[in-house]
């Protein structure tokens, strides 16, 4: 007993005699469990021989967190606040134990009760200290990584302006018609009226006929054909006369094959998500960041133009930075600078917190992102396989309460696209209607049905 009294020098000679003889004295062989994490046991256990480690398990895997061996004492965390274990403490080598269980302590008299607690609490507020400690490095490194990714991702869009192979692509590409990059423009303009855009999209007679023919499809149900282009404008809305006036244009001058339309599909759903997480949340312009998502991906096109003009140099096209090539594109269309910067910094919340991009199109890139990920979550790419290192700053930032993407996606988009089903492009429904089927349980809400 003296051996063991010299392992817990905090107690004196007596209240070690009395808590050794109130308690149990437990064996565990290497390999045993003695806490398990998110158990709710209310038991702290001191080590009189032996070693074990603590672990928690992170991502499907246990990180050894630390050893502990004759001396210590440990669960005192959970003791006190009664809340489950938060880590797992393994025999690394046989041990004994002393085991105090709540009722065992209840039964102790008042002074070494108290003088237990106080013991508990140095110890809890040591590792507290130590949890401390392991944040601020961890911090540090996080932030030593994140300024590398920064270098990194911004050092590979250097050059790409000043590449003359480039720059002849681009020179090559055809200039967006005229119609498109006017109206375009006027339609980032708050203070545009339906007639002016009316009036502007009647100098393109194939365009007026193309606005006319989508008002008066078959599914808009309005008991009667419209003739006039400036009714149609209004009933359509600015957004959608936006995407129809791009749609257009980049039908006219990009190759007409399945990879561009593939690329022209995806723009497109990620217009109608911006354009709904805009309205939604109150946040950026709807129709703004709705024009400027057609476009965005104008960077992948450019791309594939230069690996079907350069076959043999395809494994290097791949490296090239596509937001950089897409800028290059938009600003030799000479379209607005709000559509280019957006482009431009659009890959940034993979890799930057917001105050990295420029403030006056911040929000334009946190709305373009958010889209991002709620159409790959649609598609089913798993949220683990998602950029989502600076997710929660960028809820923040759109002024969107925190919670999990998933959340977001099934609770307030996915209902919105519902309600819009019958207006949506054929490639986008299709997409939601295989989200839905792999997802039952929005089989049990009869908005769904109509999927």
């Amino acid at each position: 007993m003296k051996e063991k009294k010299q392992l817990f020098k905090w107690l004196s000679e007596n209240q070690f005699r009395t808590l050794y003889s109130s308690a149990e004295v437990v064996t565990f062989e290497k390999g045993r469990t003695v806490i398990r994490e998110r158990s709710t046991e209310q038991v702290i256990y001191m080590v009189a021989k032996g070693r074990l480690r603590v672990e928690k398990s992170l991502h499907k895997t246990n990180k050894v967190l630390g050893f502990m061996g004759p001396g210590d004492l440990f669960g005192e965390l959970s003791f006190v606040s009664r809340k489950p274990r938060t880590v797992s403490v393994k025999v690394d080598e046989t041990v004994s134990l002393i085991r105090v269980t709540r009722d065992t302590l209840d039964k102790l008299d008042r002074d070494l009760q108290l003088f237990l607690y106080k013991r508990m609490a140095e110890v809890a507020s040591d590792r507290i200290s130590q949890i401390e400690k392991r944040e601020r490095m961890f911090e540090t490194r996080d932030k030593a990584l994140m300024r590398r990714a920064f270098a990194l991702a911004t050092d590979k869009a250097k050059g790409v302006q000043e590449s003359a192979l480039i720059q002849e692509v681009v020179s090559k590409v055809p200039r967006l018609p005229m119609f498109a990059v006017s109206l375009t423009g006027k339609l980032l303009d708050d203070t545009i009226s339906p007639r002016e855009v009316s009036q502007e999209v009647k100098k393109d007679p194939s365009l007026a006929a193309m606005i006319l023919k989508t008002i008066n499809s078959s599914y808009r149900g309005l008991g009667g054909q419209v003739s006039d282009l400036h009714h149609a404008v209004m009933l359509l809305g600015y957004n959608e006369v936006s995407q129809i006036i791009i749609a257009e244009g980049m039908r006219r001058v990009l190759p007409d094959t399945e990879l561009f339309s593939e690329i022209y599909d995806h723009s497109l759903a990620i217009s109608i998500l911006s354009f709904e997480i805009s309205r939604q949340f109150n946040v950026a312009k709807p129709t703004e960041i709705s024009t400027l998502s057609i476009l965005h991906e104008l960077g992948q096109i450019v791309i594939q133009l230069l690996k079907m003009k350069n076959p043999k140099l395809d494994p290097l096209f791949d490296l090239v930075d596509t937001s950089q090539m897409g800028t290059m594109l938009l600003r030799s269309w000479e379209l607005p600078r709000v559509i280019c910067d957006t482009v431009e910094f659009q890959g940034y919340p993979e890799f930057a917190v917001p105050s990295k991009i420029p403030e006056a199109v911040r929000l334009n890139v946190g709305v373009l992102y958010l889209a991002h990920l709620c159409y790959d979550a649609f598609k089913g790419r798993r949220e683990i396989d998602q950029p989502m290192i600076f997710y929660d700053s960028y809820l923040t930032l759109l002024n969107i309460e925190q919670r999990t993407l998933a959340d977001l996606v099934g609770d307030q988009i996915l209902p919105a696209m519902v309600r819009k089903i019958a207006i949506l492009p054929t490639s986008l429904t299709q997409v939601l209607q295989e989200f839905v089927e792999r997802n039952e349980m929005f089989s049990l809400y009869p908005h769904f049905n109509e999927l």
